[in-house]
């Protein structure tokens, strides 16, 4: 998603600051425990990464991770959601690992070796592809993603919010 605005950078991280609630550590640890804003996250001049307030762990659950360009008449605030940084990373390693252990045991079992050399590298490119982000996946439960998108508009484009 990318918003083209009227205002600079320094105000839009302004109201997005002060629309969101900082986590501490118990809310890292315990998320449950803690009472607050609907949204909590970073926020910094020149960037963003912001989730829905959870009671529970989730690691499959939406961030909006964005930027603040600063442009001639404003700014450009470009987003994109997805689940965290230290999910896909995680997943990115577990196929990785896959795909380097998989040509043995197929080639024990009798597969011939172009079968076992095209697994690992279909788990290769899998695993690239999850680490940088490429993908559609907007989390799990998506309509956090739309309630995401949906806060941040408002918050920066309705100068009341």
């Amino acid at each position: 998603m990318r918003l083209d605005l009227q205002i600079s950078a320094a105000e839009s991280a302004s109201r997005l600051r002060a629309a969101v609630d900082e986590p501490g550590v118990v809310y890292k640890v315990v998320p449950g425990l803690t009472r607050g804003q609907r949204f909590v996250g970073r926020v910094s001049p020149s960037g963003f990464d912001i989730s829905v307030r959870r009671t529970g762990a989730n690691s499959l659950a939406p961030h909006a991770r964005g930027s603040f360009v600063p442009t001639g008449t404003g700014c450009l605030v470009e987003v994109q959601f997805g689940p965290s940084e230290g999910t896909r990373r995680g997943l990115a390693a577990l196929l990785l690992f896959v795909g380097i252990s998989a040509p043995l045991p197929l080639l024990s079992v009798g597969y011939p070796w172009p079968v076992a050399f095209g697994a690992l590298l279909v788990c290769v490119a899998v695993s690239v592809f999850v680490y940088r982000g490429r993908t559609d996946d907007r989390g799990f439960p998506s309509s956090e993603a739309a309630l995401l998108e949906d806060f941040i508009r408002t918050t920066l484009i309705e100068p009341g919010a």
